[in-house]
């Protein structure tokens, strides 16, 4: 039996941010990790999607990539990953001799802009049933760059440039954090991206925009490049308890590079705090909000925490904190990508930051 996403969507459960079309119909789970998860009684599940190849907005010499999915079972084990090409209009996810009754997880693997995916409807030879009732987690949101999303943590070495088939954002340091924890999460990351609107050079291969442009939007890269209408995002509907901000390691490189860093750090710090203004009035007040950095480049730390605390004296709000990753350990841990952190560091850095949240929210 087939389901368009519109007929199966009232049995779904979204995952992560995810953005309907409104004109060819269906669903984009562009951000790392984003997805959906079904439950049906049956033999097999095929999935019919429109896969976007993607060359760099922001870097046209660069080779054409596509996006990775995975499914993930009951036990949030990974049972498959592949790679969607344009041609591939309908994949097989899952098949079995015998009627199984599963419940399973459609998740991308690799990052927004760098391929994305368009789920259009499920085959299932059977029945598509409703999902079991699930108790309400905590939700941790993840704001971040590369390191966010995984660039290179499969890769074999340093040497190794972009493929998306190295990104595993399941086994990112949001991820596991949040699972250890006992929390779901939503992953809002780009590679290359800086925070302050002003950074966005393409000579430095930075996307188009910046994440103080594009966090209001539930997905503005998507949105500009197919021509649709730029929804925000339902924050009220998707309340976050915690939001972790890792981001200032790209607008630290134009920093340093500059004339005059003294003057690009105090506008930084303009655009950081105005951030974090917007992250509290997006989200709420009961939002705890990390202001992190790390593990790769600290140039702009001090910077970030002297937002923090001078925000704190302003408004008397005990719910924004700043924290810091232990910094790469590259005997220990080895590189990843072109320098990123690898799987021994994503996993180091879950630790950490699980230990975090866990002290400063009591009762998780």
């Amino acid at each position: 039996m087939i389901y368009t996403y519109e007929q199966a969507k009232p049995k779904l459960r979204l995952r992560g941010r995810t953005m309907e079309d409104p004109e060819r119909g269906g669903l984009y789970i562009n951000w790392s990790t984003a997805g959906v998860e079904l439950r049906f009684c049956g033999t097999r599940l095929s999935v019919q999607m429109e896969a976007i190849s993607n060359i760099a907005e922001w870097d046209p010499g660069s080779p054409e990539e596509f996006p990775c999915l995975a499914v993930i079972d009951e036990e949030d084990r990974i049972l498959r990953r592949m790679t969607v090409h344009p041609e591939d209009e309908r994949i097989e996810l899952f098949s079995s001799e015998k009627a199984q009754d599963r419940t399973l997880k459609i998740i991308k693997m690799s990052e927004n802009t760098r391929g994305r995916i368009r789920l259009i409807a499920f085959e299932i030879e059977g029945e598509l049933l409703p999902l079991p009732e699930k108790k309400k987690n905590p939700l941790i949101e993840v704001i971040g760059d590369s390191i966010t999303c995984g660039y290179g943590n499969e890769a074999p070495g340093p040497e190794e440039h972009f493929i998306p088939e190295h990104e595993n954002g399941w086994e990112t340091y949001g991820a596991r954090a949040a699972r250890a924890v006992g929390a779901d999460w939503s992953l809002v990351c780009t590679s290359g991206i800086a925070l302050a609107s002003w950074l966005v050079d393409p000579g430095f291969l930075t996307p188009h925009f910046a994440m103080e442009e594009q966090y209001p939007y539930t997905d503005r890269h998507t949105s500009d490049l197919r021509g649709l209408p730029n929804p925000e995002w339902d924050f009220a509907s998707h309340h976050a308890d915690v939001v972790v901000i890792n981001l200032g390691t790209n607008d630290a490189t134009q920093v340093a590079f500059s004339d005059d860093q003294a003057a690009m750090e105090k506008r930084f710090s303009e655009h950081y705090s105005a951030f974090i203004r917007t992250v509290r009035r997006l989200n709420g007040p009961e939002t705890y909000i990390v202001c992190a950095l790390g593990p790769m480049d600290y140039y702009l730390y001090e910077v970030i925490r002297d937002c923090v605390n001078e925000y704190r004296k302003e408004t008397d709000d005990p719910k924004v904190s700043c924290f810091k990753f232990g910094h790469t350990n590259a005997m220990a841990e080895g590189y990843g990508g072109d320098m990123h952190p690898s799987m021994k560091t994503h996993e180091r850095m879950g630790r950490e930051l699980a230990e975090y949240l866990e002290k400063i929210f009591v009762g998780w």
